[in-house]
């Protein structure tokens, strides 16, 4: 989605854009529009134009928000951790940084440049990113009770 990608990005992205994206959606015109309204009085969204982008303080929530949904969604944390462990080719650069901003976005700790480290289940969504990257040979996901001497400081970034 066009919409999506400039989000992620941080470039500004058309109205046009926000609300054909959306509009896909189950939501009415109404909710969008409300909503969007909504983030730019908050202070999280700017319009220029026909152009909205993030201000800082809407990155942020941006940012907080990816990793609320696996919090609300899952509930309360299962002590259980997920390694995620990749080791993509430098002939698939741009997959593999498509794919670590995916998990950075959705608020994975980077242990190392190719192990990650989260929470709550995101199996299904991972998979579904290995596989519109063309990665699923290359991506593993390990279930541990712990993630070792750093398990202390990896559960003061998540709040655990």
């Amino acid at each position: 989605m066009e919409f999506l990608e400039a989000v992620h990005s941080n470039a500004p992205f058309r109205s046009a854009g926000v609300y054909q994206s959306l509009y896909q959606s189950p939501l009415s015109k109404r909710v969008i529009y409300t909503g969007l309204k909504n983030l730019e009085v908050r202070g999280l969204l700017n319009l220029k134009g026909e152009h909205y982008s993030f201000t800082e303080k809407g990155k942020t929530w941006l940012s907080n928000s990816h990793f609320k949904y696996f919090q609300h969604r899952y509930g309360k944390w299962d002590k259980k951790w997920r390694i995620i462990l990749f080791d993509i080719p430098v002939e698939m650069e741009k997959e593999r940084q498509i794919f670590r901003k995916r998990l950075k976005r959705i608020g994975c700790h980077m242990i190392q440049k190719s192990v990650f480290v989260f929470p709550y289940p995101c199996e299904e969504e991972i998979g579904d990113w290995c596989e519109e990257l063309g990665l699923s040979d290359r991506v593993d996901i390990i279930t541990a009770d712990s993630v070792g001497s750093k398990e202390s400081e990896i559960k003061k970034y998540f709040s655990l």
